[in-house]
């Protein structure tokens, strides 16, 4: 498996897919939660994992409480699924991985 799985569907998941990420697509709710729990349990090589913010809504406030006390190996970082107003998507994934994989990431 990829150092960075992205949890995403529709074009989020292809753009993701087109720039080189493992992507998987559960159903929101609770077969995204248990993807992202198994890779949280046995992460392996994987370090980042973007979930696309429409799952994390959809996730139980228990998981929504679990995730906001994780602190290790991988990293969960969410990513919108298309811009709202004047909030560019590319710009925002760009700046949150490029610390986190240490080099920049095309997505253009």
């Amino acid at each position: 498996m990829s150092n960075v799985v992205a949890l995403a569907r529709g074009a989020l998941a292809m753009q993701m897919a087109l720039a080189g990420l493992c992507v998987e697509q559960p159903e929101p709710g609770d077969a995204a939660e248990n993807a992202l729990d198994e890779i949280l349990r046995e992460p392996g090589q994987v370090s980042l994992v973007i979930v696309q913010d429409d799952y994390r809504r959809k996730f139980s406030e228990w998981f929504r409480d679990r995730l906001s006390r994780h602190k290790t190996r991988p990293l969960v970082v969410y990513c919108p699924e298309s811009p709202g107003g004047d909030e560019d998507v590319d710009a925002y994934i760009t700046s949150v991985l490029k610390p986190a994989l240490g080099f920049e990431l095309r997505l253009e």
